[in-house]
This record gives C-alpha cells, structure tokens and sequence, in this order.
C-alpha cells in the first residue's frame, strides 16, 4: 500500500516543507494577524458583553415578529407571483405605462369619525384557508379567483357594529382645527364636537 502511495506522500511532504518555509518568512504577519484577531475578540466580548441584556430583549422582541411571518410564509410565494402576473397583464398600463406616471380612479368622501380604542379594533377571526392555515386563494393566478367564492368570516369594523351609518349625517366632530398647533408656542387643537366626549 504504502509503495503505491509513495510518491503521494513525498508530495505532501514536500507541500509541507513549502508551507512551513513561506510560514517562517511571513512569521512577523502572522503575528500581527493573531495579535489582530485577539484583540477583534476582545473588542466583541466588550460590545457584547456591555449589550447583553439589549440583545437578548431585541430577540424577544422579536419573536411575535418573525412568528408572525413564519405563519404567512407560504403565501409570500404566491403573492410575489400574483403582483408579477398583475404587471404582466396589464397592470403596467394600468400605472401609466411609462415607468412615471399613474392611472388613478379616485373619489372625495366626507371624513369617519376618529379611530377611539378600544372601542374600533377590529374583528379578525378569519381561519385562512383549509385547516385554519393561511391560504392563496387562486393566485399566482388572480383572474381564476371569478365568480368569487362565498365565505363566511368573523369579521367585521370592531365590538360596534351598530356604529355603522347607513345614512347621511356629519361626522363628529364636526369640525377640527389644526392651525394653533403651527403657533409659537404650539398649542392644542381645537375640536367642534357634537356632543359626548372630545377626542382623546
């Protein structure tokens, strides 16, 4: 075995040799580089040391976070898929085509009373697609997703439904002054309210 290997080993010997002479002649550069490289850790044993609480609360932080979008990341897929599609049958045009301008369809609508909580959180009950899990409906393909499918989600404005207007009225306040705030020195908006409490 080995007298079919020799001539291997003596080339790695020989490496050997070539490696350990160009180690003695750069000796002053390696010793800069580990010097280098201990005072880098010691740099980062400070850094993280000082920071140790921080990092352990961003991480924690974190996490409802990356929870989050580890529930929604099949469907990050088939949204990128689905805005390619848009681009790609017509919504290039639809943005005006020429990579500055827009198309806009838009419409001027009196104001809704002013988000109050907790009273306007929203419902978001919805289960996603099968088994709960979040689904892509059809995309990457949104013209599959006609006639729109029935479904029956718990849904919905807030705990007051009741608050939703079916017919015309003021909002309220009715009315919102913003200039005093431009003063020196600023002061507090005023609101025209009609009726209940102002506006926290």
């Amino acid at each position: 075995i080995y007298s079919n290997a020799a001539q291997d080993i003596l080339s790695i010997l020989d490496s050997a040799t070539a490696t350990s002479t160009t180690l003695t002649e750069n000796q002053r550069s390696l010793d800069s580089l580990l010097l280098s490289a201990v005072g880098l850790s010691q740099t980062g044993i400070n850094v993280i040391g000082r920071n140790e609480s921080n990092i352990v609360r961003s991480i924690n932080l974190l996490d409802p976070t990356t929870a989050l979008l580890n529930k929604y990341s099949p469907t990050f897929t088939c949204l990128f898929q689905g805005a390619q599609w848009y681009v790609d049958h017509g919504g290039r045009d639809a943005l005006g085509g020429n990579g500055y301008s827009v198309i806009l369809d838009a419409a001027l609508l009196f104001g809704d009373d002013p988000y109050r909580y907790p009273k306007h959180l929203p419902k978001t009950n919805a289960t996603g697609g099968p088994g709960g899990r979040p689904s892509c409906g059809s995309l990457p393909d949104p013209s599959a997703n006609f006639p729109v499918r029935a479904l029956v989600t718990d849904t919905g404005w807030g705990a007051a439904p009741n608050e939703i207007r079916t017919n015309v009225a003021a909002g309220n306040p009715w009315w919102a002054n913003y200039f005093p705030t431009t003063k020196n020195p600023p002061e507090a908006p005023r609101y025209f309210w009609r009726g209940g409490q102002p506006p926290p």
